[in-house]
């Protein structure tokens, strides 16, 4: 190797240096939102959802091998209260490794914490109808069985009708004749 004028070389060390070479692959793996920090006590998350839900990492076969997923930087959800969306980066835990994109944009369903409650529902067919419904705590909390339509499918399956102030945020468990 050339060396400027006036330099040379007496010694190098170490005088052994092992390399291993590696073949560099791509690997699709799912992005995994991390949090920190409790929501108030009266609210819980939905849903949550990374877009992209996958994302493309590069690197040596053998750090490819043991990656599972990429996580998010970590998300506080102290003191939210709502839905929200925010653009987070994306924790690379091996410098070996590559990401083809930095960051996801993250979405988070908050509201308040559900409850399973049922009813027994008289059908008008001499049958009553034992219903298990999943919702906001407030919703469920002061219905009255009749506020309920229950109606029949060919196969005599119970089916039920929600008030409209349910159809979106109450979902039908269960509906059983009894």
């Amino acid at each position: 190797m050339p060396l400027p004028p006036g330099v040379k070389i007496d010694d190098i060390w170490p005088n052994r240096v092992q390399v291993k070479l590696e073949r560099v692959e791509e690997k699709d793996v799912p992005v995994k939102i991390e949090t920190t920090g409790e929501l108030p006590s009266n609210l819980e998350v939905y849903s949550r959802s990374a877009m992209p839900a996958r994302v493309m990492v590069r690197g040596p076969e053998s750090v490819l091998k043991t990656l599972d997923a990429i996580s998010t930087e970590k998300i506080d959800l102290k003191g939210r209260t709502g839905d929200f969306t925010l653009t987070q980066p994306l924790a690379v835990t091996d410098s070996k490794a590559t990401i083809q994109r930095g960051d996801v944009s993250v979405t988070f369903r908050i509201g308040e914490k559900r409850v399973e409650r049922s009813f027994t529902v008289p059908s008008g067919r001499g049958k009553n109808v034992r219903i298990t419904l999943y919702g906001p705590a407030s919703l469920l909390k002061n219905r009255k069985p009749d506020e309920f339509k229950i109606t029949f499918d060919a196969d005599d399956t119970p089916e039920v009708t929600l008030p409209s102030d349910m159809v979106n945020s109450v979902v039908v468990k269960a509906a059983k004749a009894v």
